[in-house]
């Protein structure tokens, strides 16, 4: 999953990097922008929702086990 990550990140900063070479973007771009823009945000939420539901403790289950 990292690798899948590590290429989605390198591909973006590709495409973000072609698109300085003008002044003016086309309406292209900018949908460009927003489409990879609603992809990242939603892997960072699902990534930020991995790690939440792996790492909550369950309601009434204490964080020293023993005490």
């Amino acid at each position: 999953m990292a690798r899948l990550e590590s290429v989605c990140l390198l591909l973006a900063f590709g495409l973000a990097g072609a698109q300085e070479e003008g002044s003016c973007y086309s309406s292209g771009s900018i949908a460009l922008s927003v489409v990879l823009s609603v992809i990242f945000t939603a892997l960072l939420w699902a990534a930020l929702y991995y790690l939440w539901r792996k790492f909550r403790k369950p309601k009434g289950e204490s964080r020293h086990p023993g005490s």
